[in-house]
Parts: structure tokens; C-alpha cells; sequence
């Protein structure tokens, strides 16, 4: 038999194979630009397909075809005079796109189309690969993004309930805006910072004013610094907005007031994001506070910035009998009051 003409070839061409094909069928469409050396081809008996120049066998013979075919200058010029017509010759074979694509038995097409089916999906094509590779990318910077906001989150929570002032006092304004965009998060954080010269009962009433917005209801938390018992000064939170000025005022109960009749007072502080501290209380010659026990009461002030006036406006008021006495202005919306023993420590006299 003649081997350059035994059909015995697939080739795999686009998204397709042909065949079986012979040795000259396969140069052919070498020759059309539908095959080349990276296309893949099988028969029967190989365990694969593989690239058509790994085919010693059937690449020599393509070599081999087109040494044969003279170049085009080797090609004889027609001549001048007219020749005559030549007798048609019958066609020894058909044409490679009228010839049948399958002469194989049914198993061998078969066992080529497994080969093959097994080939593309070991090979997935250019633009899976792309895309797989683009899902990698995402998914790991999306994986270090959800890391950083994390340790970010627990980062801003452990500042938060630092017992440094100082670092409270930068990190406050950024965890003042994580709870503007989402209140819930209010309790995860220490709105006030952890003070070592307040009582317990003080501590939890400042922290206690910052964990709900104000819509939610006006808070005004007050705390008792102890550090200097003669000269005492207050600790002020509210989730009153960024700015708002806070009167404190202490009005001594002359009963239990040690050697003096009477004593009213007031200072300002303006909190800084919901917290703030006064100066300290004294007497107006600049002594220390009579002993005895006093009314403390916290309102906004009446002189506010023109932007916190009018947010303040759009808030219910929290004032009630119970915690505005007669002292506190008429004016004021927004009351806190509790009672503290002042000017030292409390004994016999």
C-alpha cells in the first residue's frame, strides 16, 4: 500500500477534528494554512494526541512533499502560440473538501474523539487560564483587605480603651466617625477613656452616656476627679454633637455646708468628640471648697457655635422636674444632675 496516500491521520483543526486523512491530505492543508507544526494529531495506536512536529514519521513526509513541488521559478512558462486544449483527465481522487472527513471504523473515530475530549480538558484554553488567574488575584486582595480592616477594627478597639488620655484623645475623632457611619458599633468601643482618678460609679455613668446616638435620647454623664479633693474639677461625656458647649454648675447645701452659708458656682468646657474636663472649683478669693455636700447640675450652654445650635434644635429634650432644679436656666433642653460630697474627705465635722 501506498503509504502517503493511507488514510490513518486526525488532525485537529479549530475547534474541530478531521480525518482520518492521508500523509498528501495532511500537507495539503499544511499547504492551506489550516495545519501547521503546533497542531495536534493522533491515530490509532498512539496513546495521545501530540503537536504534528513531535511526528518524526509523518513531519519527514510533509518535508519530503515540499522538496518535491518545484518552487514557482522552476515552473515552465506557458508559451505564446496557442496550444491545444489538453484532454481532461479523470480525477484521481477528490478534492480535499469534497472527500468524506471519516473513513475509520466506528471505534477508532471513537477512541480519537476520547483522546482528544481528554487533551482539552488537561489543557484549558487561553482565556480560562486568564480568568483563573484573575479570580486568584481578587479573592487573595480581597483576603487582604478583610485582614487589614480587622486588625484595623481591633486595632481602633484597644486604643479606645486605653487608659492614656493622650492617645484617647487622637484616636477618638476616627472612632467618633466609624460610629457616626454605623451607631450599632458604639458598644464594641470605650467612647471615654479609661480615668484612674474616678470611682466606678462615675466611670460607668461617662461611658454609659456614649453608647447610643442622640436621636436615641440625650445623655450627659458626670464624673468626680479625686486627685485633688480640695480643689475638685468634673469629668464631662455626652453624645451631644462635636462642639457643644456644656455649663457645669455646683450649689453647695447650706446645711452641710463647714463654716460658710452658701456657695453657687459655674464654669464652661467645651467637650472635645463627647468628652471633656473642667478646671478646678475654688472659692473666689482662690481657697479651697467649703466641705459639705453639693448639687452638681451639666446643661448646654446658651452661647453655642451657630452649627451645633442648629443640630441641637432638631434633638428632644431630656429635662424633667427630677433632674432641673430651680437654679437651672428655663432655657436649657438638655439636664444632668447627681450629688457629690465635695472639699475633702468626709469626717465628724
Amino acid at each position: 500500500m501506498n503509504t502517503e496516500n493511507e488514510k490513518k491521520w486526525f488532525v485537529y483543526i479549530g475547534d474541530h477534528h478531521e480525518g482520518p486523512l492521508s500523509d498528501r491530505e495532511v500537507y495539503q492543508r499544511k499547504q492551506q494554512g489550516q495545519v501547521n507544526q503546533d497542531s495536534y494529531v493522533w491515530r490509532e495506536g498512539m496513546a495521545d494526541w501530540v503537536l504534528l512536529s513531535q511526528v518524526t514519521d509523518l513531519k519527514q513526509a510533509i518535508e519530503a512533499m515540499t522538496a518535491a513541488e518545484p518552487p514557482p521559478s522552476a515552473k515552465p512558462h506557458l508559451e505564446l502560440a496557442p496550444a491545444p486544449a489538453p484532454e481532461p483527465e479523470p480525477l484521481e481522487e477528490a478534492p480535499p473538501e469534497m472527500e468524506p472527513l471519516i473513513h475509520a471504523s466506528p471505534a477508532a473515530e471513537a477512541k480519537a474523539a476520547k483522546a482528544l475530549q481528554a487533551k482539552t480538558a488537561l489543557k484549558p484554553s487561553r482565556r480560562m487560564q486568564l480568568a483563573m488567574k484573575g479570580l486568584y488575584i481578587f479573592a487573595g486582595t480581597v483576603s487582604v483587605g478583610i485582614s487589614l480592616i480587622a486588625f484595623a477594627f481591633v486595632g481602633l478597639v484597644m486604643a479606645s480603651r486605653s487608659s492614656n488620655i493622650k492617645i484617647h484623645t487622637r484616636i477618638r475623632p476616627i472612632i467618633e466617625k466609624v460610629s457616626e457611619k454605623a451607631p450599632y458599633l458604639r458598644s464594641a468601643f470605650r467612647m471615654t477613656p479609661t480615668l484612674s482618678d474616678v470611682s466606678s460609679e462615675d466611670m460607668a455613668d461617662l461611658e454609659n452616656a456614649r453608647v447610643v446616638g442622640p436621636e436615641l435620647g440625650v445623655r450627659i454623664g458626670i464624673g468626680l476627679s479625686d486627685s485633688e479633693p480640695s480643689r475638685p474639677a468634673f469629668y464631662v461625656s455626652t453624645n451631644l454633637p462635636h462642639r457643644t458647649k456644656l455649663d457645669i454648675q455646683i450649689i453647695g447645701d447650706p446645711e452641710t455646708l463647714l463654716n460658710r452659708l452658701q456657695y453657687n458656682s459655674q464654669v464652661t468646657v467645651t467637650p472635645q468628640y463627647g468628652f471633656g474636663k473642667s478646671e478646678a472649683f475654688l472659692t473666689e478669693n482662690g481657697q479651697m471648697l467649703p466641705k459639705g455636700d453639693y448639687q452638681v447640675y451639666v446643661y448646654e450652654s446658651a452661647d453655642q457655635p451657630e452649627m451645633v445650635k442648629s443640630q441641637l434644635e432638631k434633638l428632644a429634650t431630656n429635662r424633667t422636674p427630677q433632674i432641673a432644679g430651680k437654679d437651672v436656666p428655663k432655657s436649657a433642653k438638655f439636664v444632668a444632675s447627681r450629688k457629690f460630697f465635695l472639699g475633702g474627705e468626709r469626717d465628724e465635722n
